[in-house]
């Protein structure tokens, strides 16, 4: 005969011998630790139990593969709503404040209702409770909090592995071999306190291990989310740690947004080191102090990543608000001028930037393999200090419904990645999430991109791939990082150089130059009228002027010429449409109300191309084809054409449509434009298609120079070239500029002097000094000749 452990010890179990009340069959099962009070139960499981009877419907005990219990959700918001007033407050009191009575008692009622042929069978109902009122921020879990039932929002940013716990186990008595139940409150081990023999009263006792209860048991680490109204500089985020069990384990990943639903509970620093490293710490001051840590209820995953939705709910002023703004005529252009508006002018680029939040639909290449396709564009900045670059993306990290900022100098490649650490409580190795796992199903924004030359091979496979592959300390797998990229980065050399690539200015790999979809370049010009309607712009600012989008933005015009893109059958251009028109002023929209629409957008509407739009990206990206044939371009391949479609579903997606029309392709087309005009002038302002990656004209020379002087010093020829065989070689060198102004060049520049018609000498080689080959062709003949004299002598 097992007998169970009594919760009350031997000072007060006289409760049960003065009472004619018993526990109920259930009580051992949910309250194996707890002093029965009949009283105070009766009035709690009526309540219940009346509204389960009532609401039977509602609830569904669900059961979970190896697990023997059945697991049921309470939703209490609506719980508490059908209740009367008094006994709403008394369940929200008791939840609060005594959460493991309050939560036995919904199980044991639930238990009593839904398993009413069972009323003495040791199968448990685990209640989650669910939409839970009281709502804790990290910063405010304090002391006062112990033992108090909260609910905190939070980033998953390290999960541990999965373990077994032991709940109870039966305990031998060593002296008269007595069995006696043991259940281990918060799972930590324990012996009983004495023998329940009332002859033996013995204190030690032999562990029975093949009667161990055991359940699934996991540490999630959650870091505050920091918004931007309640931004608070120069701290560290936050960070808590949660312990869940049974059905609760596997249910969020690293970088999932969750909101956990437990009870605040404290352990020992002592106690923490002897668990997680087996031994105590030398400090003797461990002993007063303690860990908060959360044991969890219930966890709700509000990033629901199986099925892509973006982390945020809508209310109905919220739907209402959305709506009204997507039937705005006009809302694209609202939504450009109020991303940022304290930066001056920068139309186009504020437009990529809107797309790049908005994003494209994620598809899959195949229904059977699941192999997507990224929906997410990713944009670059590059130019002169000062011209507003960091605050546009940190303006974008803000307003995007998950943003994450970086700077690149203070970045390291586990931190954008993933890190692999010893986790603290089972001494294994498990992953934290770094910035653009955490930023997935968002944007992650990247400052001095040219500053993290070591950390861009990391980003090679986030930004197509959209996955984070580790393989250290053996662990092997795979993280989703399905996030945009917005970066923003500065030339070498502090202004950029037209006379040079944009890999030159950046010193970037090709292969990580190509991943971007918009590349847009900022020049610091002096312009005599834009520098004054910028001076009166920054004035204001600092006047306090509340209309940030005053007479200086909208008076002022461009000297250059426009776009002819998109101006077909009377059409404006995009760049007429954004520019403010003179006088006009714009009413911008707050920064929370842009977050719901941009994720509303992303959640709800998934655009489709129509013939028209296809059309027009089609012949686009043909003509690009046609352009783009220099072996020292950037290829143009399939990239290119799903960033077309990835930007023009992300137009249709600014005005909530379904469908991409003809209007969406063309501006998309003219924004590509816009970005490659910029990106392929020289410092001449003529076009070149292999500025983007290939080398630049100076490169060129210096390469054509350098082939020719390996060709003259070889054995077989000299310094004298055909005019014929330059253009040969630069042919074969897949040269791009035009190979008679190349020439002509070296010619003036003393490296290829002309010695006739079409015969040019090099300079640069080592056999400058040696008898030329027409001179070494004359020696010979003169040998012959004498060979041929003496020999006639004979």
């Amino acid at each position: 005969m097992i007998d169970d452990e009594d919760p009350t010890d031997f000072e007060t179990s006289s409760v049960y011998l003065n009472r004619s009340e018993r526990p109920p069959a259930l009580w051992s099962v949910y309250f194996p630790n707890e002093v029965y009070i009949p009283s105070e139960l009766d009035q709690y499981m009526k309540i219940l139990e009346d509204h389960f009877i009532k609401f039977k419907d509602s609830y569904r005990l669900n059961t979970v593969q190896g697990i023997s219990s059945y697991v049921m959700n309470v939703d209490m918001a609506a719980l508490l709503s059908n209740l009367s007033l008094q006994s709403k407050n008394f369940i929200e009191d008791k939840l609060y404040n005594s959460p493991g009575f309050c939560i036995g008692a919904i199980e044991m009622a639930a238990h009593h209702v839904f398993l009413e042929g069972e009323k003495h069978s040791a199968v448990k109902i685990n209640a989650r409770i669910q939409n839970h009122s009281v709502f804790k921020a990290l910063k405010k879990l304090k002391s006062n909090s112990m033992g108090k039932f909260v609910a905190v929002k939070g980033t998953v940013v390290k999960v541990s592995n999965i373990r077994p716990i032991v709940t109870q186990m039966v305990f031998n008595c060593t002296k008269c071999g007595t069995k006696q139940k043991k259940y281990f409150r918060d799972g930590k081990f324990t012996l009983p306190m004495k023998c329940k023999s009332h002859s033996c009263k013995s204190r030690a006792f032999i562990p029975d291990r093949s009667t161990a209860v055991t359940v699934d048991w996991q540490r999630i680490k959650i870091q505050e989310i920091s918004e931007s109204d309640d931004h608070e500089a120069g701290r560290i985020p936050r960070t808590i740690e949660c312990d869940i069990t049974e059905d609760l384990v596997e249910s969020c990943s690293t970088g999932d947004e969750v909101i956990v639903c437990g009870t605040v509970k404290a352990v020992n620093t002592e106690q923490h080191a002897i668990e997680a490293f087996g031994r105590s710490s030398s400090r003797g001051n461990t002993k007063r102090m303690y860990f908060l840590y959360l044991e969890g209820n219930s966890i709700t995953n509000t990033k629901a990543s199986e099925k892509g939705d973006d982390s945020q709910s809508f209310s109905t002023a919220d739907l209402e608000a959305i709506r009204e703004m997507g039937c705005e005529p006009d809302i694209f252009r609202l939504i450009v001028h109020s991303l940022c508006p304290a930066i001056f002018g920068h139309e186009i680029v504020k437009a990529g930037l809107v797309l790049t939040l908005f994003g494209g639909v994620q598809r899959y290449t195949n229904a059977k393999d699941m192999l997507t396709v990224r929906g997410d564009p990713h944009i670059l900045i590059v130019g002169d200090p000062g011209l507003g670059k960091s605050q546009l993306l940190t303006a974008v990290s803000h307003i995007a419904p998950r943003g994450i900022y970086v700077c690149g100098n203070t970045t390291s490649t586990s931190g954008l990645t993933v890190t692999v650490t010893r986790d603290s409580a089972t001494g294994d190795f498990s992953l934290e999430a770094g910035a653009l796992v955490l930023a997935d199903r968002g944007c992650c924004c990247i400052d001095e991109f040219d500053k993290m030359s070591s950390e861009h091979q990391a980003l090679l496979e986030a930004m197509e791939q959209q996955s984070i592959s580790v393989a250290k300390a053996g662990i092997v797998c795979n993280l989703p990082a399905r996030c945009s990229v917005a970066a923003a980065a500065n030339p070498v050399g502090g202004h950029y150089n037209r006379a040079k690539t944009v890999g030159e200015n950046l010193k970037i790999n090709p292969a990580l130059l190509s991943r971007f979809d918009l590349i847009f370049i900022l020049l610091d010009k002096p312009d005599e009228l834009r520098d004054k309607l910028l001076s009166e712009h920054v004035l204001k600012l600092h006047s306090g002027s509340t209309n940030r989008t005053g007479s200086a933005l909208s008076t002022f015009t461009t000297k250059h010429a426009l776009s002819q893109v998109g101006t077909q059958h009377g059409q404006q251009s995009l760049k007429e449409i954004l520019r403010p028109k003179k006088g006009e002023s714009f009413d911008i929209i707050p920064p929370r109300l842009l977050r719901k629409y941009i994720a509303y957008a992303r959640q709800y509407v998934m655009p489709k191309l129509n013939d028209d739009a296809k059309k027009v990206l089609q012949e686009f990206y043909v003509q690009l084809r046609k352009s783009h044939h220099s072996s020292e371009a950037t290829p143009i391949t399939t990239r290119q054409l799903e960033s077309l479609i990835r930007l023009a579903q992300a137009r249709a997606r600014t005005e909530l449509r379904n469908i991409v029309t003809e209007r969406d392709a063309l501006d998309v087309v003219e924004l590509i434009k816009e970005s490659m005009f910029d990106v392929l002038t020289d410092d001449k302002g003529r076009i070149d298609l292999t500025r983007v990656s290939g080398m630049s004209k100076t490169k060129q020379q210096n390469a054509f120079i350098e082939q020719l002087t390996k060709i003259a010093d070889s054995q077989d020829h000299g310094p004298l070239f055909e005019y014929t065989e330059l253009i040969q070689y630069a042919q074969k060198m897949g040269l791009t500029e035009d190979h008679r102004i190349l020439i002509d060049r070296l010619n003036n520049q003393g490296y290829l002097l002309k010695k006739g018609t079409g015969t040019y000498k090099l300079t640069t080689c080592a056999s400058t000094t040696t008898p030329t080959k027409p001179k070494a062709r004359s020696r010979l003949t003169s040998q012959e000749s004498s060979s041929q004299a003496s020999h006639y002598e004979e």
